[in-house]
């Protein structure tokens, strides 16, 4: 083998570590890059899913909406910046339950209402208005149940709308997003009661 055969074949090796050398850093560099645009997604999506349940949770918004109504009182709005606790809306979707069956009642007379459904009752069309399909949403906003000791009074917000027709297709009633605060004590019974229900006029 010739010298400059010799220098070639150590010229290409010198390439081939060369490349082989470029190759490495750039594999390394882009797993570098792999690295950092998957943590950068990994903080994207904690921050979005600590931003979700903040909302969730602390649903501020419900606040500026019933607010500007001008009715409700500054303790009764503060009732809406947190949901409440687990047990507490349990125990609001009890009374809600027979807010739902209220509105969805168009047997019933009027003057039964009372009786059946108390405060509640507002809800309820009655047989009298000659509704025969009816339609509503009622949400939970909030509920918080207090003690017979710092607070026997529980406050519940809910959210609804509903609509009652008759057989031509015409609105007999009509209530479209209506914040609602609902007012419960707990008389010595042990059994909560609900004892005003605040609306705007």
């Amino acid at each position: 083998m010739t010298l400059a055969e010799v220098m070639q074949c150590k010229e290409e090796d010198n390439n081939a570590e060369s490349f082989s050398e470029v190759l490495r850093e750039t594999i390394n560099t882009s797993e570098e890059q792999h690295k950092h645009k998957a943590r950068k997604i990994g903080v994207i999506m904690l921050v979005a899913l600590v931003l979700c349940a903040g909302i969730y949770f602390f649903p501020i918004y419900h606040v500026f909406q019933v607010w500007s109504l001008d009715y409700f009182s500054t303790g009764e709005v503060s009732k809406l910046i947190y949901i409440g606790g687990h047990d507490d809306r349990n125990l609001a979707r009890l009374f809600m339950a027979q807010a739902d069956e209220a509105f969805s009642d168009l047997s019933t007379p009027e003057n039964q209402m009372d009786e059946k459904y108390g405060l509640l009752s507002q809800y309820a069309t009655g047989v009298e208005a000659g509704g025969v399909s009816e339609t509503h949403s009622l949400k939970l906003w909030s509920a918080h149940f207090g003690d017979n000791v710092t607070d026997g009074y529980g406050y519940v917000w809910v959210y609804y709308s509903n609509e009652v027709k008759d057989a031509k297709g015409n609105v007999v009633q009509a209530s479209s997003r209506i914040p609602a605060l609902w007012i419960f004590e707990k008389p010595n019974d042990g059994n909560w009661k609900l004892i005003q229900i605040k609306e705007h006029p």
